[in-house]
């Protein structure tokens, strides 16, 4: 991994995260935070711009591609990823594949924060 691609990551992640916190906090004082709307709407809008970064990234550098892709959607949320993770999947013909990995996906990632929970308290 080159120098560039590291540094265009890092700016991008740092972004993506800075825009995360504001928007969550915005969102919480308009919507109040009795339920995780900040993060449903900022896993929405993650995977919205996911899906039109895929549909534009040939007209894309890859440079570019980095930062708004593995930067600022990576620091922003990684459910866009995973969404588009399984669009592809499903894209490429493996809808059996990819109805398995986004329910295995929830229930192994669910499970997996109970046994963190269970194991600090």
């Amino acid at each position: 991994m080159s120098l560039t691609t590291i540094a265009l990551t890092a700016a991008g992640s740092a972004l993506g995260a800075l825009l995360r916190f504001e928007l969550g906090r915005w969102i919480g004082r308009w919507l109040g935070t009795r339920l995780p709307w900040a993060t449903f709407t900022v896993n929405l809008l993650g995977c919205f711009l996911a899906g039109g970064l895929l549909a534009g990234s040939a007209e894309l550098s890859p440079g570019v591609h980095t930062l708004l892709a593995a930067g600022v959607l990576g620091g922003f949320t990684t459910v866009s990823a995973f969404a588009l993770e399984v669009h592809l999947l499903i894209r490429r013909g493996y809808e059996l594949g990819a109805a398995v990995y986004l329910l295995a996906s929830l229930l192994v990632m669910l499970l997996a924060t109970i046994a963190g929970y269970r194991l600090v308290a």
